[in-house]
């Protein structure tokens, strides 16, 4: 059963969209999908509070950093949205538990500092240095393209952690977290720049999907990939 968390050192960087944008994504492939928020913000709980019970089904899981291995019969992926401060042991539970890590990076100095000694942190915990754990990087919140964004790609070679793409700032993520909703849960034809801008992360993720949900879910992965 893949579980994605999603982390980052600092706050606002954008976990939460990421999070409910990537648990959508898989309710749409068909699977069972449960969205963990373990952020004192609450902020994708919020936002499936205020989802419509029409749209593909997203289950909600409340929990503490204690419990995170623990899940409902049935389920078969895992998003976790996780708080800013988490580190120590509670960071290296978290990791325990899961098969793909997600960080969230702007394009501030500051950020890259931060990120790199985060990066870091986690590449030395056992599950992620053996590869089981696999770790990438999503540019966040980026203002428009300009060679300064194109900074963070080499920025993550110099890591040595896969760069996963970058998402543009745009007014249409502060209309979806009100309404609980994501990208995915529009016409394919709408915010066709928005939506192209997942394609390097999903297609990364690509591997975990078809390996851990089987063959029912091929036809549903190629048109969401191909959208």
């Amino acid at each position: 059963m893949p579980v994605v968390a999603v982390l980052s050192r600092k706050g606002g960087s954008g976990k939460s969209t990421v999070a409910t944008h990537l648990a959508a994504w898989f309710a749409h492939l068909k699977v069972t999908v449960l969205l963990g928020d373990i952020d004192r913000q609450q902020s994708s709980r919020n936002w499936l509070r205020r989802r419509d019970p029409a749209l593909p089904r997203i289950l909600p899981w409340v929990m503490d950093q204690k419990s995170v291995t623990h899940t409902a019969p049935g389920v078969t992926h895992i998003v976790l949205d996780t708080p800013s401060a988490l580190g120590g042991l509670d960071l290296a539970r978290v990791v325990m538990s899961a098969d793909v890590l997600v960080v969230p990076l702007g394009l501030a100095y500051f950020d890259r500092e931060s990120g790199a000694s985060f990066c870091a942190e986690l590449k030395a915990l056992p599950r992620v240095a053996s590869g089981r754990c696999r770790l990438g990087v999503l540019g966040e919140n980026l203002p428009a393209p300009d060679d300064k964004a194109a900074s963070l790609h080499l920025w993550a070679k110099a890591q040595r952690v896969p760069y996963l793409g970058g998402l543009l700032q745009a007014p249409i993520y502060q209309r979806l977290q009100e309404s609980g909703q994501s990208l995915f849960d529009l016409s394919d034809t709408a915010f066709p720049q928005e939506r192209a801008q997942w394609n390097a992360l999903l297609q990364w993720l690509q591997p975990m999907v078809l390996d851990e949900a089987g063959p029912e879910i091929l036809p549903a992965l190629s048109s969401a990939l191909s959208s």
